[in-house]
């Protein structure tokens, strides 16, 4: 029964789509949960507004790429917390990043019924490739951080600098509304899991004041350790990497189909299974 059901549901998805694609572009609300943000409350609140591109292409009425260009903007600030602890700390940082998903998406339309409706939600997993530069005001001047070490990277017995570019799995879900044949609506959730811990140049702990200074300049002993900590105490828990969402309201062109019926039917000729003689 199981080996039916799984033939039915790939069959519905493949034997009854036509291929088609859509360009998009999009506005993008973006923030990101790290060692800067106390909660999700805090994380929303630092929303900032971006923008982007997509190409998607339906391989059936189930399955669908999707590349997508983002160019966002996040920032995190103690200053922002209730704990403490953290307002003492008194961090913060903003970056632009940019960055690129190649989504695999599951239209849930394409399960239910054999054309797509107008309505058409859908779950995204897949992976994202980004670059990034995090930077700190300091007497009303923005900064860049890795340059410095503020943790004491490049100096004797600490880590080499960090990398600028990381990539993250990411997953989400949407809906795309049809206004017309050839023009829909995207609305679109996604959680980047990255592999980076320096999204906020903040990850393990406090090298001494007068040891940062000396080896990495002043700029670094103010920006890296501005309570004067004591050296190997924590200044950012390094367990954890961090993370970036993002909401996007988009707005594509359709290439291949038409609505009759309050579904969308492809010109295109359906791709059905192989036959085997």
């Amino acid at each position: 029964m199981t080996r039916i059901i799984i033939l039915a549901f790939l069959w519905n998805g493949f034997n009854l789509s036509a291929q088609s694609w859509d360009l998009g572009l999009c506005l993008a609300g973006s923030n990101y949960s790290g060692d800067l943000t106390e909660n999700s409350r805090v994380a929303i609140s630092q929303t900032r507004l971006g923008i982007g591109s997509s190409i998607r292409y339906d391989l059936s009425n189930l399955i669908a790429i999707k590349v997508q260009y983002l160019f966002m903007q996040i920032e995190g600030a103690d200053a922002k917390s209730k704990n403490e602890w953290q307002v003492k700390r008194n961090l913060q940082f903003r970056t632009a990043i940019h960055n690129v998903d190649l989504l695999g998406q599951i239209n849930l339309s394409g399960i239910l019924f054999h054309e797509p409706r107008r309505w058409n939600p859908f779950l995204a997993l897949g992976v994202s490739y980004f670059k990034f530069n995090p930077k700190a005001n300091y007497n009303n001047q923005w900064v860049e951080l890795k340059p410095l070490g503020t943790e004491g990277q490049g100096m004797p017995g600490y880590p080499e600098p960090y990398n600028l570019n990381s990539r993250a799995l990411t997953f989400g879900f949407g809906n795309r509304f049809f206004l017309s044949s050839n023009i829909s609506l995207t609305l679109e959730f996604l959680w980047r899991q990255t592999k980076t811990d320096y999204l906020d140049d903040a990850s393990t702990n406090y090298v001494d004041y007068e040891a940062l200074k000396q080896n990495n300049g002043l700029l670094a002993a103010e920006l890296g350790n501005k309570i004067k900590a004591i050296g190997g105490s924590q200044r950012a828990n390094s367990s954890d990497n961090d993370w970036i969402q993002s909401c996007t309201l988009g707005i594509s062109y359709h290439f291949g189909g038409e609505f009759k019926g309050g579904s969308l039917k492809f010109n295109r000729k359906a791709v059905n299974c192989p036959k085997f003689k």
